[in-house]
């Protein structure tokens, strides 16, 4: 008898791009950063050539603020990585996603979830340095004893940090 034969053939450049955290990222994912810097490395994974990459930041839980849009740069092969600004390293965390564009304009996001602004991943973030160590006010005033006025320098001091950025 006659056999039939097809080819089925696939392109793996239709595919969208991936994108998943580094070892390094990942292991700092819901636990307290133990340094004064923080580094965000992903890799992604295509067939074809990438139009950005970027992660968005903010504040942990500071849901009324928007994300700090950040563009992460190639460091080799699939990795991607940037430096989160200073600002964001302060209690009780930061909170991240990151996006990817391929040249013809596909999304892909990390978390892989519909909206990752909204289920970002953590790292938490103690207070890492004093804002404030010492600061003295001066304030002159005219006090009042008995008939007597006489002006007076009065002083006050906060030490310690102000856990404000």
């Amino acid at each position: 008898g006659k056999k039939a034969s097809d080819t089925a053939s696939w392109r793996e450049d239709f595919l969208p791009p991936k994108v998943t955290l580094t070892k390094a990222t990942a292991g700092l994912v819901g636990k307290e950063l133990k340094s004064d810097s923080l580094n965000i490395g992903v890799l992604v994974s295509s067939r074809i050539s990438m139009k950005s990459v970027k992660a968005f930041v903010r504040t942990h839980g500071d849901t009324l603020s928007t994300y700090k849009q950040l563009t992460m740069r190639k460091v080799k092969d699939s990795t991607w990585t940037v430096t989160v600004p200073e600002d964001y390293l302060a209690s009780p965390g930061v909170d991240f996603y990151v996006t990817a564009t391929d040249s013809l304009g596909r999304d892909a996001s990390t978390p892989s979830v519909v909206s990752p602004e909204r289920n970002p991943y953590t790292i938490y973030v103690k207070n890492l340095k004093s804002s404030i160590a010492l600061l003295t006010e001066g304030c002159v005033d005219t006090l009042q004893l008995g008939k007597t006025q006489r002006r007076e320098t009065f002083f006050g001091s906060v030490k310690g940090y102000l856990g404000i950025h």
